[in-house]
């Protein structure tokens, strides 16, 4: 069984990124054991932990998995900057462990990617999403789109990312969106060299 560490900002994202990685392993038929490392203090802490977990790594103090991935929101900064930024907490030696999530600009938009899908999980559509970049402004176009399918969420707006992503057809979605094709794309490519390996 190959091991996935997981550093995201947050539960959102960790809910996402996980139904992601479980779907294409499902797809490549490849057992994995995802196992989140920080997921609910932001950003900053994140990085801090990626830092020490990699230090840990580089120094032997630490367990070497078989791919790391890091999940973080691009916001304002867009897709490009924010992944330099993530990797320079990286030593070199060890990028080519690690695998980036940057939804571009939020995960919540990528929720609201596919129509079809979203009637599927929620019983009624929503509207493409632009990609304007505002601070919380996908929370409240996916919180309004799943009001007005079903009523007001009770929890977390992402609480049902990994329904989103079982009913998605995640490659067709992927190539609408640059962010979510990249992060698609390396995880293909990862498991693909897993496979070659193992055969």
């Amino acid at each position: 069984m190959r091991s996935v560490f997981l550093f995201t900002e947050d539960l959102g994202l960790e809910g996402f990124v996980k139904a992601v990685l479980q779907k294409l392993a499902a797809e490549h038929g490849i057992d994995v054991r995802i196992l989140p490392y920080s997921v609910t203090q932001g950003r900053g802490q994140m990085l801090t932990q990626l830092r020490g977990f990699f230090r840990d790594l580089s120094a032997g103090n630490a367990r070497v998995p078989d791919c790391v991935v890091v999940a973080t929101d691009a916001n304002c900064k867009g897709l490009n900057q924010r992944q330099r930024d993530v990797e320079s907490a990286i030593p070199d030696a060890l990028r080519s462990l690690t695998v980036y999530a940057i939804p571009d600009p939020h995960v919540e938009r990528w929720m609201l990617l596919d129509s079809a899908t979203f009637k599927e999980v929620y019983g009624r559509g929503c509207d493409a999403p632009d990609r304007k970049c505002e601070k919380d402004r996908f929370k409240v176009i996916l919180y309004n789109a799943i009001s007005a399918a079903c009523g007001p969420p009770v929890g977390p707006v992402m609480d049902a990312a990994s329904d989103v992503v079982a009913a998605m057809d995640l490659h067709s979605v992927a190539r609408q969106d640059e962010s979510l094709g990249r992060f698609v794309k390396a995880v293909d490519a990862k498991f693909i060299e897993w496979t070659q390996q193992a055969g």
